[in-house]
């Protein structure tokens, strides 16, 4: 669950009959406990948490039939990792399920720097080993602070800041590719989007109850922006690091992976392009779509 306040302090819900016992979440959300079954604390939060799963578990499917890096498919993994534990989280509004939401969401802000690595100056060098040590000791010191003290603050803070450098990273950096930056854009849009409606959860959560239904609009804005992050990720390194930092095999298989790119669902782009350049490119929106085969040897973009 991509999270950037999106849970709020609320006084904790009543417990009596509570399946899986009294909350000791240290956040609580607009919708009423136990309301719909009795086995799930909070049934539509719930739910609506496996949008995360979904995503995360087909990316990986793709990733791994088209032999994307690794760091891809971490990134795509820990997505699912945390639709489960937002998942249990929402379902159970305990303490222990909440920290298996939130810690891999840590973990996520992380991997998203990681995969950034060698595309922009602050990643690259004695700059990026400087700021990938100082993020990791960050992290984990966020992370110990939070199981600790068990301050919501902590961990919004920490997260908040991990994605805010990530997001400045790629904005400040010169992007070649319309699609490239079309992708950039539009995760962008999603997630300031999400946090309008978190923020208007939270403004009328004590005056209008069924904004409880913005946390869901809130899960599935966050997905998508997690989503199409990735995907930003993979057209970055591609644009600045070439084929090698996207996929692990031979620069001749590329118009088999231009191709093989529209597995990848719930995104707008479905394959890459060789331009009339030397340069291998992402390719726009469908009218621009073509074959890498159609503008020459894949051999080509390696130049």
């Amino acid at each position: 669950m991509l999270n950037l306040g999106a849970e709020m302090p609320l006084p904790t819900a009543p417990t009596g009959g509570a399946f899986w016992g009294p909350s000791d979440s240290k956040v609580d959300f607009c919708e009423d406990s136990y309301a719909v079954c009795r086995f799930i604390a909070e049934f539509y939060n719930s739910l609506s948490s496996l949008i995360y799963v979904l995503f995360g578990l087909w990316g990986l499917r793709v990733a791994r039939r088209t032999n994307v890096v690794p760091i891809v498919q971490l990134i795509f993994l820990c997505q699912a990792v945390i639709g489960a534990g937002s998942t249990i989280f929402h379902g159970t509004m305990r303490w222990w399920g909440e920290l298996l939401d939130e810690l891999p969401m840590l973990a996520l802000g992380a991997l998203f720097l990681l995969g950034l690595r060698g595309c922009h100056p602050l990643t690259t060098g004695r700059r990026g080993a400087a700021l990938y040590t100082t993020m990791l000791c960050g992290i984990v010191c966020a992370g110990i602070a939070y199981v600790q003290f068990q301050a919501y603050e902590i961990f919004l803070h920490s997260f908040t800041a991990i994605i805010a450098v990530a997001f400045l990273i790629c904005h400040a950096s010169r992007h070649h590719s319309k699609q490239t930056r079309l992708l950039l854009y539009l995760t962008s849009a999603e997630l300031l989007l999400a946090r309008l409606v978190w923020g208007v959860e939270r403004a009328f959560c004590d005056y209008y109850p069924p904004v409880a239904a913005l946390h869901v609009v809130w899960h599935v804005l966050s997905a998508y922006a997690a989503y199409h992050f990735t995907h930003f990720i993979m057209a970055f390194r591609y644009e600045k690091l070439g084929y090698s930092a996207v996929w692990c095999d031979s620069p001749a298989l590329f118009a088999e992976k231009s191709a093989g790119f529209r597995q990848y669902r719930f995104q707008p782009f479905t394959n890459f392009k060789v331009s009339s350049k030397t340069v291998c490119r992402f390719g726009s929106f469908l009218p621009l779509y073509r074959h890498a085969a159609d503008s020459g040897p894949a051999n080509e973009a390696e130049r």
